[in-house]
């Protein structure tokens, strides 16, 4: 099984501010703007959270709730109203969609999203960023691969339900794929729904203590001279170091979104994804 680090989110450029952390421990990724998207900011909720509110405050008004929101990757089926069948859905297409077929991404891997976080506060009715917190990168949902559908051809038991998804509405590049979640998803022994949202935890935090948001601290098995994994942009020996008997560090690629991850010895891959999953039910 291949495992995506797909980045996935509000960025610098697109958004230009961190997605929140709530309270709780929630995450909310905040989706890119899109104006050729189907659906508003403000028709996007999350436990009752109004994404057209949360984006605005975040924001200072640069983002209102009337503005179209790329929601992509979708995996909250309580987010906007649904067709009957519809199921977790991601798109993805261009020069990301080539890398993904030139690492043989295939049915049965499994998608590790993660974004730009920092920690949210509610203060006189409105959203801030708790002050003096730091932004991080960190891993805030997954989904495992069921099928894969150019959307040229996508068939219509799909299409019946998977219509209003961004990468089939407005102009579209000529590699335009959709990838839809599997039934099921088994790890360690125990079924876990195919896709699904993180909450914060301090082992999906992917930036190193006290470093910039793109220096990784990473499991040891991962780094190149292991030989036991490689990671896609992540090649030059030079990203990595500090190697211990657990982890290591790496300085994260800016170019790319889907970083594809293959390892020869199943064994420290599920260690490290059972560590993950150890609170999702």
């Amino acid at each position: 099984m291949r495992v995506i680090l797909s980045r996935k989110g509000f960025d610098s450029k697109y958004g230009g501010v961190p997605s929140p952390i709530l309270p709780d421990g929630r995450m909310i990724s905040l989706p890119i703007p899109d104006k050729d998207a189907p659906v508003s900011y403000g028709a996007i909720h999350r436990d009752g959270i109004n994404l057209g509110d949360l984006a605005g405050d975040l924001t200072g008004g640069g983002i209102p709730p009337v503005y179209r929101a790329h929601l992509d990757p979708d995996l909250d089926a309580a987010a906007v109203v649904r067709p009957e069948g519809w199921r977790p859905i991601f798109g993805q297409s261009g020069a990301a969609l080539g890398h993904l077929r030139n690492e043989g991404v295939i049915t049965g891997d499994l998608f590790l999203f993660f974004g730009w976080f920092r920690p949210v506060e509610r203060v006189a009715d409105r959203w801030r960023y708790v002050r003096g917190s730091t932004s991080v990168h960190a891993l805030w949902g997954w989904m495992k691969v069921g099928g894969i559908h150019a959307c040229r051809s996508l068939p219509d038991d799909i299409t019946r339900w998977a219509a209003g998804h961004p990468h089939l509405n407005g102009s579209q590049p000529a590699e335009n794929d959709v990838i839809v979640a599997a039934d099921d998803f088994t790890l360690g022994g125990r079924r876990l729904a195919s896709a699904g949202v993180f909450t914060s935890r301090t082992e999906r935090v992917l930036t190193h203590h006290g470093a910039t948001r793109s220096v990784w601290r990473m499991p040891a098995w991962m780094h190149p001279r292991s030989g036991l994994a490689t990671l896609s942009y992540h090649g030059d020996l030079q990203r990595w170091s500090d190697v211990d008997a657990d982890t290591c560090t790496l300085k994260s690629a800016a170019i790319g979104q889907e970083f594809v991850l293959k390892s020869n010895q199943p064994e420290p891959m599920n260690q490290w994804l059972n560590t993950l999953f150890a609170d999702v039910l």
